[in-house]
């Protein structure tokens, strides 16, 4: 298992992290590390895996989710993630069939992306979509 401090500070370069994502990254996984333990909650790994595998242009879905949580809290809703080096690392252990792994809490402004993610669980329910609406509401 590795982690993924090197990314996740600021005192890196992005050179260094072009470095890192590109010449490590598929080195690991030819290797048979398969885990990539990252600096976020787990359901943020979630999301990120999610956006990661699920997205053509993975820059400008991070962008847009980013965007659209910042909007509404003034925080960026995943930190560590927010630069166009952290999108081409994640794309670039999607490619390498990594499974990300989230070791530290959730972040406090991930709150309305997780409420975003139970209401999809249960979109039927009148009561959850009120409920949802009140919680932002009250976040705001």
């Amino acid at each position: 298992m590795i982690c993924n401090y090197i990314q996740a500070q600021d005192t890196v370069s992005a050179d260094s992290a072009k470095k890192f994502t590109y010449s490590v990254l598929p080195t690991l996984s030819k290797n048979g590390v398969q885990y990539f333990c990252i600096e976020t909650g787990p359901n943020s790994a979630n999301k990120l895996t999610k956006l990661a595998t699920e997205n053509e242009n993975l820059t400008k879905s991070l962008e847009v989710f980013i965007n659209n949580n910042y909007s509404k809290t003034g925080e960026i809703p995943i930190p560590f993630f927010a630069r166009i080096e952290d999108a081409e690392f994640l794309k670039t252990s999607a490619d390498n069939r990594f499974k990300l792994f989230g070791v530290d809490q959730e972040f406090y402004a991930s709150t309305l992306f997780l409420f975003d993610e139970l209401l999809k669980l249960n979109r039927e329910s009148v009561d959850a979509t009120n409920y949802y609406a009140q919680a932002c509401e009250f976040i705001h």
